[in-house]
C-alpha cells in the first residue's frame, strides 16, 4: 500500500460534512448552524492553499463520500478529472471508529475503539455513489459510473490495528492533565462518571490521535486548520521543520502581501481559479522549489532562502552547461539548442540557428542575439509565482 509522502491529509472537510449533512445522535446547535457559512469558507480557503502548495490532497472519508460531492460542486466534474489525471486527489476510507458509553459504569473505560465491517464504511463504490446523492444538481448516470471507476482506485485504507492503543493513550493523556485546555479534568474524579459533553470531547481527542497516527504512518502532513495537531501540541511538541503553509506565509509577509487564505477570501472565494493556478508552469515550479526546503525551521530562514533564490536564479545554463561554460554554450547554441532548451523558446532559437550554414566554429552569436537568449533563458525564481498570485488578487480587486 502506497504512502502519502508529499501529500496533505485533510480531516476537516469530512468532519464538516458528518456534522452538518448526516443526521446523528448530536445535532448541531443553533449557533453552529449560523457559523456554517464561515466555517465552510475557511475550509475552501484552506483547500485552495493546499492544492496550490502540495502535490496531492488526501481526504478522510467516513462512509458517504460527501467531500467528493462538495468538490464537484466547487470545481466541477472536469476539475475533478484534472486533479485525478495529475495524481493530486485521493481518499482514505475510514473504517476505524471511536465510541463512548452513554451510561456510567464503574470501572469501565468511557471510550472504546472498533471497526465498521460493512456498507459505505468499507466499500469504495458504495461510498462514492451515496456521497454523490447529496448533490443538489445530480450528475448524469453515465457521469456517475465513469467518475466512480476513476475514484474507486484512489481509495486508501487505514492499516488494521492502528486504532488499538488510541484509547489507552487518550486516557493516559486525560489522567496526566494534558487535556485540561480542552476542559477535561480527571484528577480526583471517577473517570467513568464523565458528563456527556466530556465524553464527546474525549472521543474527539481519541479520533484525532488516530488520524495523527495514520498521517505519521503514511508520511503525510496535516492541513493547518485540522484539529489533529492542535489538540496534541502538548504531548507531541512542535515540529522541527516549518510546514509548507508557514513557509509560504512568511514569504508573502516579506512581499508585504496578505496570506493566501485571506487573499482568497477577499477575492470572493473563486474556486474556479483553482485548476488554472495549480496547472500553471510557475505553480508547478514553485511546488518543486518549496519541496526542496525540507530543513527550514524558522520563518526568517525561509525568507532568506527566498531572497537568495531571487538573487541567484538557476537557468538553463546552470542546469545543462554550468556557469563556467556559458560563453562556449552561447557559441554552439545555434546548432544544438533544439534538443536542449524548453519548447517555449524554440521558435526564437530556430530563427537564429537557421542563419548558421557553415561549420559551427566559424560563427559566433552577436551581442544582440546573446542578449535575446539570455533574457529568454533567464532562470526561474519563486518570485515569479508570487507575482502571479498578486496579479490574481488584483484581477478581483477591480
Amino acid at each position: 500500500m502506497r504512502d502519502l509522502n508529499g501529500a496533505v491529509f485533510n480531516t476537516e472537510l469530512n468532519a464538516l460534512c458528518r456534522k452538518y449533512f448526516i443526521k446523528g445522535p448530536v445535532e448541531p446547535t443553533k449557533n453552529e448552524i449560523l457559523e456554517f457559512p464561515q466555517k465552510y469558507n475557511e475550509i475552501k480557503s484552506s483547500l485552495f492553499e493546499s492544492f496550490i502548495l502540495h502535490k496531492e490532497v488526501n481526504f478522510k472519508v467516513e462512509g458517504e463520500n460527501i467531500p467528493l460531492c462538495l468538490l464537484v460542486n466547487e470545481i466541477g466534474l472536469r476539475g475533478i478529472e484534472e486533479l485525478i489525471d495529475d495524481n493530486a486527489l485521493s481518499f482514505t476510507l475510514w473504517e476505524p471508529m471511536i465510541v463512548h458509553l452513554v451510561d456510567k459504569l464503574d470501572g469501565v473505560t468511557p471510550i472504546a475503539a472498533g471497526r465498521y465491517n460493512n456498507g459505505p464504511y468499507v466499500d469504495p463504490e458504495e461510498s462514492i455513489n451515496l456521497g454523490l446523492r447529496f448533490m443538489s444538481s445530480p450528475l448524469k448516470k453515465g457521469e456517475v459510473r465513469a467518475l466512480t471507476r476513476k475514484i474507486r482506485d484512489l481509495y486508501l485504507f487505514v492499516p488494521k490495528g492502528l486504532e488499538h492503543d488510541c484509547v489507552s493513550l487518550t486516557m493516559s493523556a486525560l489522567e496526566s492533565g494534558k487535556l485540561q485546555s480542552l476542559g477535561l479534568q480527571a484528577q480526583d474524579r471517577n473517570k467513568s462518571h464523565l458528563s456527556a459533553i466530556e465524553k464527546n470531547t474525549l472521543t474527539a481527542c481519541a479520533s484525532d490521535l488516530l488520524s495523527y497516527k495514520y498521517l505519521i504512518r503514511k508520511h503525510a502532513s496535516t492541513s493547518p486548520t485540522s484539529n489533529v495537531q492542535l489538540l496534541l501540541n502538548d504531548s507531541i511538541g512542535k515540529s522541527l521543520t516549518l510546514p509548507k503553509e508557514e513557509i509560504f506565509s512568511s514569504i508573502l509577509k516579506l512581499e508585504n502581501f496578505p496570506d493566501i487564505k485571506s487573499s482568497f477570501n477577499a477575492m470572493g472565494l473563486p474556486m474556479d481559479e483553482l485548476m488554472r493556478v495549480r496547472k500553471s508552469k510557475n505553480s508547478k515550479k514553485f511546488r518543486k522549489w518549496l519541496s526542496s526546503l525540507n530543513s527550514i525551521s524558522d520563518p526568517v530562514e525561509a525568507q532568506r532562502y527566498y531572497l537568495e533564490s531571487i538573487q541567484n536564479p538557476k537557468g538553463i545554463f546552470d542546469s545543462f552547461f554550468g556557469k563556467s561554460t556559458k560563453s562556449v554554450a552561447m557559441m554552439i547554441l545555434g546548432a544544438y539548442v533544439g534538443a536542449q532548451v524548453d519548447a517555449n523558446i524554440g521558435p526564437y532559437v530556430g530563427a537564429l540557428s537557421s542563419q548558421i550554414a557553415g561549420p559551427i566554429t566559424d560563427y559566433m552569436l552577436d551581442m544582440a542575439d546573446e542578449y535575446l537568449l539570455s533574457e529568454l533563458i533567464k532562470g526561474w525564481t519563486p518570485k515569479i509565482f508570487i507575482d502571479d498570485i498578486k496579479q490574481l488578487n488584483f484581477k478581483y480587486s477591480i
